[in-house]
């Protein structure tokens, strides 16, 4: 029996994060999984960056079935603070601005003892899980470089570029295109894939073209992947978990909570 619990894109949100697995606990126990796996992307956006770190790190030592898995924040956060060479600290540190969250960057780096353990953790986080019939890495995995004869994990170690699974955006649409009308990219035709792809990174509504709505309570689907970014960069989007069983899928999703607005009320319950 299959029975997986996923999570991608946390972004910073401890809030979301906490009340999410909660709802989840309300029907299962986190012993019933065959894997827990969260897909990258812990930092960012969100203000309880921190709290997230330390919660997903205590969780991975409570329960030795929780996977971290290696998404691009990690990446940069690594590459700023542990790489030698000035040029990719500074592409890091370019793209931390970019993003606007450069805050985020000078907030870990003021606490020594947790960004150091987080580092180690980040150098041992795989960048992808095999579990049943399932693949699950952070961006996904480009299908057109399969063989039907190829051995899996030779296909996952040595044919995948690892920087394209935590970064790549092209492979969604490679995906459309496989799972409706089998069109070519690069003149190479897909063979069809054994497994079925479970990715983040590029949040739902930017997949679900056809939709205009900003807030999804379903992942996107089509064939064999799955897209589980919710959108929790945005204080429009969700934090949203998944898990895939024999008989289907189940979601559950948070909206991601406005902080300024919590505080405010917490303030007038207090005044009043």
């Amino acid at each position: 029996m299959t029975n997986i619990l996923a999570i991608s894109n946390v972004h910073g949100r401890f809030n979301e994060l906490h009340a999410l697995l909660g709802n989840i606990h309300s029907h299962y126990n986190f012993e019933e999984f065959d894997q827990v796996i969260f897909m990258g992307d812990y930092i960012g956006y969100g203000d309880q960056n921190e709290q997230v770190i330390r919660f997903l790190m205590d969780l991975k030592k409570t329960y030795p079935h929780v996977t971290l898995l290696q998404g691009h924040w990690e990446m940069l956060l690594w590459q700023n603070m542990r790489l030698e060479d000035q040029m990719y600290k500074e592409v890091a540190l370019k793209h931390f601005e970019k993003e606007k969250q450069l805050g985020v960057l000078l907030s870990l780096k003021q606490n020594e003892t947790l960004v150091e353990e987080w580092l180690n953790e980040i150098e041992n986080m795989k960048w992808y899980c095999i579990e049943k019939d399932f693949i699950f890495t952070h961006a996904g995995i480009d299908l057109s470089q399969w063989k039907k004869d190829m051995d899996i994990h030779y296909f996952m170690e040595h044919v995948q570029e690892k920087h394209d699974m935590v970064w790549a955006t092209c492979f969604q649409e490679d995906y459309i295109l496989y799972w409706t009308n089998k069109l070519t990219r690069n003149i190479h035709i897909f063979e069809p894939f054994p497994y079925k792809v479970v990715f983040g990174h590029v949040p739902i509504h930017q997949l679900q073209r056809e939709a205009k709505e900003t807030t999804y309570t379903q992942p996107f689907h089509l064939g064999n992947v799955y897209g589980i970014d919710f959108g929790a960069y945005s204080s429009e989007g969700s934090l949203g978990a998944v898990i895939f069983q024999d008989n289907g899928i189940k979601t559950y999703v948070e909206k991601v909570k406005n902080l300024e607005e919590m505080k405010k009320i917490e303030e007038a319950k207090e005044i009043s």
